[in-house]
């Protein structure tokens, strides 16, 4: 799989260097092909398997200048079901391990912690069971969806703003809108920083716990099998 990455997302061990580069975004991917950090939806099941517990993976890095080039790589990362992103970088000490913890903090007992925060020039805004636009179907024009979703409810310094839209694994099978919003700072921001500007100005809708170094940002588009996916078109994109 990993070759298949490139030329986007790349083994962190080729680009140490972009590790804490603004630019940059940390993914991570599991340990093993059998544990998905995807929702996998299965023929006459009502519930999905939910994301793999996973306290153990391999670290990746892209680099992304401005907007466009996050939804280039955001897209590339949907189509593969092992990976996600985090807000973090892994530690300089950590840097030559196969394997690394997703933890910030030590805790007796337990090995050194393998992650610290870092700023970035991107942030996600996800929103959860919203009440979905009633004169159209949402699932015949998801972008047309996103960009009513944006205006409806993100924050009024957001709505104005160029972002990457990405349905979520549930959306379009349980009820309400559930859409993750990416987005590009001119400033870079540190996790903490970027909490409290969200508190701010949410609206009370925003997942808050988004903001935290090793938060996962689920990236990949849900599995199915045995049953159709249904959204009509492409699960993310970008709008300008």
């Amino acid at each position: 799989m990993s070759g298949q990455l490139t030329p986007l997302i790349f083994p962190l061990s080729q680009y140490p260097e972009w590790r804490r580069d603004v630019r940059a975004v940390t993914f991570l991917m599991t340990d093993r092909q059998d544990r998905f950090a995807a929702k996998q939806w299965l023929a006459n099941r009502d519930k999905p398997i939910d994301y793999a517990r996973v306290y153990h993976w391999l670290p990746f890095v892209a680099m992304a200048d401005g907007i466009e080039g996050l939804s280039v790589v955001l897209t590339r990362a949907a189509g593969f079901a092992r990976l996600m992103a985090v807000r973090g970088a892994v530690r300089q000490s950590s840097i030559g391990k196969d394997l690394i913890n997703r933890r910030l903090h030590q805790h007796p007992g337990e090995a050194e912690p393998d992650m610290e925060d870092a700023p970035r020039c991107w942030f996600m805004v996800d929103i959860d069971s919203l009440p979905e636009p009633e004169d159209f179907d949402w699932r015949l024009d998801p972008k047309r969806a996103a960009i009513w979703a944006a205006r409806q409810y993100l924050p009024s310094a957001l709505q104005n703003s160029a972002f990457h839209y990405q349905y979520s694994g549930s959306a379009g099978i349980k009820p309400g809108l559930r859409l993750h919003f990416w987005f590009w700072l001119e400033e870079p921001m540190g996790s903490a920083d970027l909490k409290r500007y969200i508190a701010r100005v949410g609206r009370g809708r925003a997942d808050l716990s988004l903001y935290n170094a090793v938060q996962p940002h689920y990236t990949a588009a849900p599995v199915f099998v045995g049953r159709p996916d249904p959204m009509a078109s492409e699960r993310g994109g970008l709008v300008l």
